[in-house]
């Protein structure tokens, strides 16, 4: 492959993972309004633990179409598959951090502090059901341990509409570290024999 092909087809990829990242950042929106709405509404949690468990089964196959488009009669290494799921999460990330200060500041801007307290609400129900059950020290344990964390969560501000997004950017950014790591195992594919006979 000529230098200048090289250059093309870097083009096209990047073109490709923006385009692909779109979808994602809005897929994951959708998952962060979910878990939101779930702190009020559980039965939402039904829908949105199946996306949660969908997401890294959708990177491998945006990687694995990467794969076969672009690197169909060549190499393609484990450290580039697993860069590409990188850029694939940080940038649909991007987009979700951008749909959550959006949403956090100017749409709905009591949500964080609806789910700050609806959080604190779910550790008390937990808590007294664990106090009303009138059982041994094992479960007197995790009741004072519990009572501790609803204690630190209360001493905790509420988190920003900016703040909120870096933190989902950061936690997308890490499971595209750790979710493309197996990926570039299973997707890593050496240059055809053909390719090599001719090298030679």
């Amino acid at each position: 492959m000529t230098i200048q092909e090289q250059i093309e087809r870097s083009r096209k990829i990047s073109q490709y993972i923006m385009q692909t990242a779109a979808p994602m950042g809005l897929w994951f929106i959708v998952e962060y309004l979910l878990t939101a709405l779930a702190m009020k509404n559980v039965a939402l949690t039904f829908i949105r633990t199946p996306m949660m468990l969908l997401t890294p089964v959708l990177l491998f196959i945006a990687l694995r179409r990467l794969r076969n488009i672009y690197f169909s009669d060549d190499e393609f290494g484990r450290f580039r598959c697993w860069y590409y799921g990188v850029q694939l999460m940080f940038f649909g990330g991007l987009i979700e951090a951008v749909g959550i200060a959006v949403f956090n500041q100017w749409i709905v801007p009591s949500n964080l502090a609806e789910m700050h307290n609806a959080m604190l609400s779910q550790y008390q129900q937990v808590i007294e059901m664990l106090q009303n059950s009138n059982s041994g020290a094992p479960l007197n344990s995790l009741t004072d341990t519990l009572t501790q964390m609803k204690t630190q969560i209360e001493d905790m501000p509420v988190e920003t509409p900016v703040g909120a997004a870096v933190n989902m950017l950061s936690n997308d950014i890490l499971y595209g570290i750790l979710w493309a790591l197996p990926f570039s195992f299973l997707l890593h594919r050496k240059p055809s024999a053909d390719k090599n006979e001719k090298n030679k």
